[in-house]
């Protein structure tokens, strides 16, 4: 395990590792890294895994921390703790970086290695075991500094936080109101439509250069070069056509119409 505070106050962060082979001790090591009035990130790569296997729900009873938000949604895991004025934050690196430790230690540099046999020496353990957690470390290091660098918004604990967090740090121009009119809800589901997904050829593709589409960011592309209503103004009952056609001149508008068809009457073709 790593405990690593970063410290702007100071050159270089603060970084202890631990190696453990009694669980105990590692809940102790985490209880005496947390602060008053200071929340400790405590980051697994699968969590519920790692969580049962430490115990972590017993033990942290134990030390007197009481679960007060629970959130677990397939690969999104979001245990909080507290004891007084001290927080404990279980998070999953899945949250983040959907993918295996293998794939993210090749994109930070840092090769996983191989594991050991069953035979070989607890030094050997340690070391295959830290260098997971040094992927996980530089990972870490490199998204917080996105996050700052880019000025993304306050740290959010899923990227669809994060994502929502950014957007209001330094894309909103305007306030997104969010209404509680039951009439306008039900008019707004009844006119939202899916999308359609279809396989354009199924088994082995030929082996040649293809393209990997980001279809999620049509989604923002709109909503950067296209008008999209922020807030409800009003509810009509049966308005006139001229309203509504005044109305479309600077709003969007959502109706429930009837449209009547005048009947045709076809000339006899004498067929």
């Amino acid at each position: 395990g790593l405990y690593w505070r970063r410290r702007d106050d100071q050159k270089t962060d603060t970084l202890a590792y631990i190696h453990f082979k009694n669980i105990a001790r590692f809940w102790r090591f985490v209880d005496d890294h947390v602060e008053n009035k200071r929340r400790l990130l405590l980051i697994a790569h699968n969590l519920q895994f790692d969580f049962m296997v430490l115990g972590g729900f017993s033990y942290l009873r134990r030390l007197g921390y009481e679960l007060s938000k629970l959130i677990v949604n397939g690969k999104t895991n979001i245990y909080t703790y507290r004891k007084g004025q001290k927080t404990i934050m279980c998070l999953d690196n899945q949250n983040y970086f959907n993918t295996s430790i293998k794939s993210l230690g090749e994109n930070v540099g840092l090769p996983k290695l191989d594991m050991p046999a069953a035979g070989d020496t607890i030094k050997e353990w340690y070391t295959y075991c830290q260098r997971d957690v040094d992927i996980m470390y530089h990972a870490w290091r490199y998204w917080l500094s996105f996050i700052h660098d880019h000025e993304l918004g306050t740290f959010g604990r899923t990227l669809a936080s994060q994502s929502f967090n950014a957007y209001r740090h330094r894309f909103m121009a305007y306030k997104v109101l969010v209404h509680n009119s039951v009439r306008a809800t039900e008019l707004e589901r009844a006119s939202y439509r899916g999308g359609r997904v279809e396989c354009f050829q199924l088994g082995m593709l030929p082996e040649r250069e293809y393209s990997l589409l980001d279809i999620n960011s049509l989604y923002p592309y709109c909503m950067k070069v296209y008008p999209y209503p922020t807030r409800l103004r009003y509810i009509k009952n049966e308005p006139s056509i001229e309203q509504l056609k005044r109305s479309l001149v600077i709003h969007a508008v959502i109706a429930n119409c009837l449209v009547v068809v005048k009947k045709v009457q076809r000339a006899n073709s004498g067929l």
